[in-house]
């Protein structure tokens, strides 16, 4: 199969790449090479690789910063406007497309996990966009996969990195113990990707790893696998100061994937263990 992923300099599109090379031949477009706010640069790369398939990593994800009135437009062009020109590219081509969703689709205000049927109702600008951005994918391009995802781990970036990170600085630190969702390895989401993509069974679809958590059990876990001394501390997440709203439960339960029958991500402990402790260890000896 010939993969075409944008947005590929990210965690997901590093890790999408690394796992398609294996079996396919993978063309990794970061934003430096395809800008995707522009319709004829999608359709023309879309049209010069022939891709079976497009992967939409693209994306502006920082949350407070798209919240931010002068960064709106940057953000409503990449996420939504971007998802809309990288879908009519696959359409032209004829390929099938999967646009890399979020959790922050949803208000929060539920003790349940999110399925696909639930009514989504974002609470900031960066869920807006992803949420119109899943929209004009489905629009412009028949054989759409919208794969929802939330808290992505196993990279550079994330937010466990940057916890790793401060634990070797500081005796303690202050984590959300009232924000829940689905931490999700970008290893395993890689290998959800791609079974998506064998089938022809279009459409929206929760891709997590198992399980729910608070921000303050992720990081919890995390220092126990690395050994790390740093003390994590339990506080209300309204301590923070953060410009944009995010909701308190975002867990996502992969209803559609049981139903089809399809590959069902490990629980989010195992994943995380695997990150930092197996052979790609980060943390572990």
């Amino acid at each position: 199969m010939k993969i075409l992923i944008s947005g590929a300099d990210g965690d997901l599109g590093k890790a999408l790449s690394a796992y398609a090379s294996k079996t396919d031949e993978v063309t990794s477009l970061g934003k430096d090479k395809l800008d995707v706010t522009k319709l004829e640069s999608c359709v023309s790369a879309a049209l010069n690789y022939k891709p079976d398939a497009i992967i939409n990593c693209a994306a502006e994800t920082d949350v407070d910063w798209c919240e931010e009135a002068e960064n709106a437009e940057t953000a409503f062009a990449v996420n939504s406007i971007g998802a809309r020109n990288i879908a009519v590219a696959a359409e032209k081509a004829g390929a099938k497309l999967v646009y890399v969703s979020t959790d922050f689709v949803f208000d929060g205000n539920t003790f349940n996990p999110y399925t696909e049927a639930s009514e989504p109702n974002p609470v900031n600008f960066y869920g807006k966009t992803k949420l119109l951005g899943e929209r004009y994918s489905q629009m412009f391009c028949k054989k759409t996969f919208v794969a929802r995802t939330s808290w992505l781990f196993g990279g550079k970036r994330c937010f466990v990195s940057k916890m790793l990170s401060q634990a070797d600085k500081k005796a303690q630190i202050s984590v959300a113990a009232d924000s829940f969702g689905s931490p999700t390895s970008v290893f395993e989401l890689s290998k959800q990707i791609f079974s998506l993509l064998k089938t022809e069974k279009y459409g929206v679809y929760n891709c997590v790893n198992s399980g729910i958590c608070s921000r303050f059990d992720l990081v919890k876990e995390a220092f126990r696998l690395s050994e790390k001394d740093c003390i994590p501390v339990p506080v209300l997440s309204s301590v923070f100061s953060q410009k944009a709203k995010r909701p308190q439960m975002s867990a996502l339960d992969p209803l559609a994937l049981k139903s089809e029958g399809m590959y069902i991500m490990k629980d989010w402990k195992s994943a995380l263990y695997d990150w930092i402790c197996g052979e790609r260890g980060v943390g572990c000896d």
